[in-house]
């Protein structure tokens, strides 16, 4: 829904997710060669034994670095959120061990919903009046909204002009 109502917005420069591009993030690598996949698929592999499957739940709107000002709307992770956590802390201890470098910022998981581009976070308010924190506050997430994590997935992201493709390489269940 808070994608339709930004779609159908007339709020200019904002590039909405694909459905099927929307993933939770457990750790970003970058640019990692083809022959260091396979070093990636056993840390995983090592990192989610002993991890049952647990359920998350949608939780509320926002946007990095702030609604006044933003570059990215998401939305908020809720439900079994201490799983999640120690499930990503493991993911990054293997990857670690496995010879891929540690992230000092803290985890903030969240769905990414749509980019603002530069020009349009400093640019006028569209003819509608209406701000991207706007329409975020008129189109609440239905509480209840669960979201089943069954499995790890190692990603590829190539980026196109018109989004991000998300190329599932591996996936291995909980």
């Amino acid at each position: 829904k808070v994608i339709d109502a930004l779609n159908t917005s007339d709020i200019r420069g904002i590039r909405t997710v694909r459905s099927e591009g929307i993933h939770l993030t457990l750790k970003f690598l970058g640019d990692v060669d083809a022959d260091r996949v396979q070093a990636v698929t056993e840390a995983l592999s090592k990192a989610v034994a002993g991890h049952a499957p647990f359920r998350l739940e949608l939780g509320e709107v926002g946007a990095f670095p702030t609604l006044r000002r933003p570059r990215v709307l998401w939305v908020g992770i809720n439900g079994d959120t201490e799983a999640l956590a120690s499930l990503q802390s493991d993911i990054e201890a293997a990857l670690e061990a496995a010879g891929f470098a540690g992230d000092d910022r803290s985890y903030n998981p969240h769905l990414t919903l749509a980019r603002v581009r530069p020009s349009i976070r400093n640019g006028p308010p569209p003819p509608s009046g209406k701000s991207a924190a706007d329409v975020l506050k008129e189109t609440p997430i239905e509480p209840g909204t669960f979201i089943p994590v069954e499995r790890v997935s190692l990603m590829r992201t190539e980026l196109h002009p018109d989004g991000a493709i998300h190329r599932r390489l591996v996936s291995i269940p909980l």
